[in-house]
């Protein structure tokens, strides 16, 4: 009997070992519910993202693995449960059959010792669309593509097309687009703009010699500024939108890539050629990369649309080739513009040129940068206008650490035409002024060519505005997790001066560093990523908006009516 305690006391240690939560961990505990009804929904996916800092992207290289738990299910109560969450910053969604998918308030922190227990997810019903495509002759088109896209923008005010759904025709030209969030959506038949993937595992896929259509947006329209949009309600299936497509003709892009140190062929790596529209919203059936390249450095694109593209080429690299935690080595690459109307086009030139090394210096006002607090956490990042240019497949905007005196070089730069973008300033600062020569990079792309010379010389002040706000409902009461933004009353080309800041538990909001101006104050219930951007946002509300007149150093005080649609 003995024995048996002893044996028995020894196992107690590592019995509770196991069941003590692993140091800087959390734990995320909440429920899925109908939005409409508040039943509980069961079988639900939770999955939870984490967002990698600055640093920790640095550090993770070009290829940085996934971390992230592995996703939980609702149980028939709702419930669902993360435990042992490193800490750090996540973001959580909610998805289910028949249902949209939903995130929750956007990112959030998981601290050690601090469980969140409150998460509750309201899941909409989800909507579906119904049609058939056919020819002006009257015959169904099989493998067209059908798609539901609304606009969105991103983090640096670039508006594009975000599809929320898509499908292919079936024999009889029918199409059923489903799981579309309620909203208001332009929907688009098109040729595929590229081959069906099951088709071609078959090894029956017909894409090159398919016969090619004019896109088309629901219901008549070639253009997305003469197009309706349809209402996606929640729950609801939308019938009989139907689409006539026309033939369109397609034409050949030829010509070659040269190296622009030799004048030869590029003779190292294998070279990646892509196409894709100049204009982000255009949707012209078309696009796609890794595309014919000749070992004489000669090209020919097939079966291309009328339409305005950016034609790409890059040496691609080899993952094996980079070791984790190195950046990513630089990557020769080139673009041209092609316009094809009516008829094919010869002699594009692709060309490598060499990298361009620019310098460039940071200053604050009043003081040496030296002495400012955060400085190795300022980035001064180039990002190319959009996808398309010369670093497609590359890192999207590149930043170099800053110099105790505010000096910086970028050593590898494609020749190109970049946007500035700086962040990480500490909290009340603002960017006073940002030059590449003689051009204002706050409000304008500057060039970098191959005999640039021109540093890039970026102002800091630490006088920026402040403004303490309250959100408040209808009824005046404050209002918790609405997302309040700062909007320029008048630069709204100026993405840097938008701002957002959370509501707290009693309804206040703090934004600081602001650059003096004048702004509206909007406070939003749902609002979606950077839907701000959009010129129309401020319009719509501006009524409900609060006027803020900011100079240096000023503190304001508002009030603003939560938005609730």
């Amino acid at each position: 009997m003995k024995v048996q305690m002893v044996a028995l006391f020894l196992l107690l240690p590592a019995f509770f070992i196991q069941r003590v939560p692993p140091a800087n961990t959390g734990y995320i505990q909440g429920r899925v519910l109908r939005g409409d009804t508040g039943e509980p929904i069961a079988a639900a996916v939770l999955t939870l993202q984490r967002v990698m800092t600055t640093a920790e992207s640095i550090a993770a290289g070009p290829f940085p693995s996934r971390d992230s738990n592995s996703p939980s299910r609702s149980d028939a109560r709702g419930e669902f449960v993360f435990k042992n969450v490193a800490t750090g910053r996540y973001r959580l969604f909610a998805i289910s059959p028949q249902y949209s998918r939903q995130e929750y308030r956007g990112s959030f922190d998981v601290i050690a010792g601090k469980p969140i227990t409150d998460v509750i997810f309201r899941l909409t019903p989800s909507g579906a669309v119904t049609g058939r495509v056919i020819s002006v002759d009257g015959d169904p088109l099989e493998g067209m593509e059908v798609l539901v896209a609304r606009p969105v923008y991103d983090e640096n005010g670039q508006k594009n097309l975000q599809p929320a759904s898509t499908t292919r025709t079936d024999d009889r030209g029918i199409y059923r687009l489903f799981s579309i969030p309620s909203g208001r959506y332009y929907l688009i038949a098109r040729s595929p703009m590229t081959p069906d993937p099951a088709n071609l595992r078959a090894g029956i896929d017909t894409f090159e010699s398919r016969e090619k259509y004019v896109g088309i947006y629901y219901p008549r329209a070639i253009d997305a500024r003469d197009a309706s949009t349809i209402e996606i309600k929640p729950g609801e299936e939308l019938p009989a939108q139907d689409f006539i497509l026309f033939h369109q003709a397609t034409y050949r892009i030829r010509g070659h890539v040269i190296d622009g140190t030799t004048g030869r062929p590029p003779g190292r790596g294998s070279v990646l050629l892509g196409i894709i529209p100049r204009q982000p919203v255009a949707l012209t059936g078309f696009g796609g990369f890794a595309l014919p390249y000749k070992q004489d450095g000669t090209f020919e694109l097939t079966n291309v649309p009328p339409g305005e593209y950016w034609v790409t080429a890059r040496i691609s690299v080899s993952r094996s080739l980079v070791k984790p935690g190195e950046p990513l080595p630089p990557v020769p690459a080139a673009r041209a513009p092609v316009d094809i109307s009516y008829g094919d086009v010869d002699n594009i030139v692709l060309t490598f040129a060499p990298f361009v090394s620019v310098k460039g210096r940071l200053s604050v006002d009043g003081q040496p940068p030296s002495t400012l607090p955060g400085l190795d956490s300022i980035r001064i990042a180039l990002v190319p206008p959009r996808a398309g240019t010369a670093n497609v497949g590359g890192i999207p905007g590149v930043h170099t650490p800053i110099q105790p005196d505010g000096t910086f070089t970028y050593p590898n730069l494609i020749p190109d035409v970049y946007r500035v973008t700086i962040g990480g300033l500490p909290p009340d600062a603002f960017v006073k002024q940002a030059r590449h020569g003689n051009v204002d990079v706050l409000s304008n792309s500057m060039t970098i060519s191959g005999s640039d010379s021109d540093p890039i010389n970026v102002l800091i002040s630490l006088k920026g505005g402040r403004i303490d706000g309250t959100a408040l409902d209808e009824g005046r009461k404050p209002v918790a997790n609405i997302t309040a933004v700062l909007v320029p009353d008048k630069l709204h080309h100026r993405t840097d001066l938008y701002k957002t800041a959370t509501t707290d538990a009693n309804g206040h909001f703090t934004i600081r560093g602001i650059t003096p101006g004048e702004y509206r104050v909007v406070a939003q219930a749902k609002l979606e990523p950077y839907a701000y951007f959009d010129p129309d946002f401020l319009k719509q509300f501006e009524k409900q908006s609060e006027l803020v007149r900011i100079s240096e150093s000023s503190k304001a005080v508002v009030n603003v009516k939560v938005i609730v649609h």
